[in-house]
């Protein structure tokens, strides 16, 4: 009851609701660390520092991970403040001995999640490179690869570094490319699939080898098999998918070549 009323509280903002509760010990037990840990994951995606700083009056685990399943697994509360961009939640966290190089269930890392959503560097993309942060370059998503890369060539530029930037603008460009590549191909893919001709192709493939036949000999179309794209609603959903690899795509393609066009730049005034 206590902590489900907790939980509401920090998701809507609440953080003198979430301190009260918390000072009034209703969720003490023995196992304070967990227990408040999950809180401080919650608290810094919001960048509630109030509550965070109550939770650790409590003992809370600053390395406390996220159960082993789900998109969250194995994520700390440094993984919950990189990825929403949370600085200031960010800030106490790595002040109190944060680890910022820890990977999750995925194998990402806080520096990894914090271009994920928000792909731009920024302050706290600045934080995580001076503790220690390193883009991957054999990170499964070349998305990753880029904005990690782009956030190091921009701190390596504003500090001075000029020829360790230009690397790194140059492996952010190629990065970014290859990820508009993929998804634009995943756009004339789905584009492909959902065509008149598959459909047709696919209907009559299925009347060829008898694959759903009805008591009385007539062929089935299931609703959830791939041969009903011809319904609305999941044209409607195809199309939506489309638009947004197609966004992504040309998203993706710009910043490879504004990266580019810096190493360019950045080149030419590094020459005596």
């Amino acid at each position: 009851m206590e902590g489900q009323l907790l939980r509401q509280c920090i998701v809507r903002g609440d953080s003198d609701g979430a301190v009260k509760l918390i000072n009034s010990g209703a969720l003490d037990s023995a196992n304070n660390g967990a227990v408040y840990g999950d809180f401080l994951f919650l608290a810094a995606q919001k960048n509630d520092t109030n509550t965070m700083l109550a939770l650790f009056t409590k003992g809370a685990d600053i390395g406390h991970k996220q159960p082993s399943i789900g998109p969250e697994a194995s994520r700390t509360a440094v993984h919950a403040a990189a990825q929403y961009r949370s600085a200031q939640a960010l800030r106490i966290l790595l002040d109190r001995g944060g680890d910022a190089t820890k990977r999750d269930g995925r194998l990402l890392t806080p520096f990894d999640l914090s271009v994920m959503s928000i792909e731009t560097p920024g302050l706290v993309t600045d934080m995580l490179i001076e503790v220690g942060a390193k883009p991957q370059d054999d990170n499964f998503s070349k998305v990753v690869e880029g904005g990690t890369h782009w956030a190091m060539a921009s701190y390596q530029e504003r500090h001075g570094a000029v020829a360790a930037a230009i690397a790194s603008y140059q492996k952010a460009a190629q990065s970014y490319e290859h990820a508009s590549r993929q998804m634009l191909g995943s756009e004339k893919f789905l584009k492909f699939m959902n065509s008149p001709f598959m459909r047709s192709t696919l209907v009559l493939g299925t009347l060829a080898t008898g694959a759903a036949v009805s008591s009385s000999g007539g062929v089935v179309i299931y609703n959830d098999s791939p041969f009903a794209p011809m319904d609305p609603n999941r044209v409607k959903s195809v199309e939506a998918v489309i638009a947004s690899e197609h966004g992504k795509g040309e998203r993706y393609a710009a910043y490879s070549r504004l990266c580019a066009d810096r190493t360019k730049e950045l080149g030419g005034l590094s020459k005596p």
